[in-house]
């Protein structure tokens, strides 16, 4: 898979080369999950603390990895890009169109896992709280006496292990990091067929 912006801000439009998603959708759920906060962090312009650069591709090439129970699972981005014209570059070779598909824009309703919705704003949350902890310089054990909770949780939030996180929960921690919160409704657009959670 491939970041490849469609606007100049962030957060940059995901495109799966070749049989990547497929790939990624056989993993276990926990893994796919801790996957794709990986991929939504890339996103959005963050490093997961799992991206390791892949060498021979320049450096703007990582891998992400999660434990699962059957070992470590990987996901290795391939060296590719979008030109104006839309067709896909791999290494500087042309790729046929039909080897990638741009998706949804939510990582995790890419990756079949439930509730998707919930996930990207969970995953938007997270974000925001662990660029304020490394904006503040705090450590893990610091982060958790502001947020009052142990320090393990604080490593799970970093992880993208927010199953045992409710949207309230991470809103709070952010309030605790001294974050003001807006919530704004509005009508959802003609062209959307669903609304949506989303986090600014």
């Amino acid at each position: 898979m491939e970041l490849v912006p469609d606007r100049p801000e962030l957060p940059r439009k995901l495109v799966w080369l070749a049989g990547s998603l497929d790939r990624l959708a056989g993993f276990p759920p926990p893994v796919r999950h801790s996957l794709g906060f990986a991929l939504y962090l890339a996103q959005i312009g963050q490093k997961d603390e799992t991206a390791k650069m892949l060498h021979g591709f320049g450096e703007t090439v990582w891998q992400v990895c999660a434990g699962g129970p059957a070992g470590t699972y990987r996901a290795d981005p391939a060296a590719a890009q979008v030109d104006a014209q839309g067709r896909c570059r791999e290494g500087g070779l042309k790729v046929a169109t039909r080897e990638y598909t741009v998706r949804s824009g939510n990582v995790f309703a890419d990756l079949g896992l439930p509730k998707p919705d919930d996930l990207l704003a969970k995953a938007e949350l997270a974000a925001k709280i662990i660029a304020e902890i490394q904006r503040r310089r705090l450590t893990q054990s610091q982060a958790s006496q502001i947020l009052g909770i142990d320090q393990p949780k604080v490593s799970a939030l970093k992880q993208g292990k927010l199953s045992g996180f409710s949207i309230e929960r991470l809103m709070r921690f952010l309030l605790l990091l001294g974050r003001d919160i807006e919530i704004a409704v509005k009508a959802k657009p003609r062209s959307r067929k669903a609304a949506r959670l989303r986090v600014a």
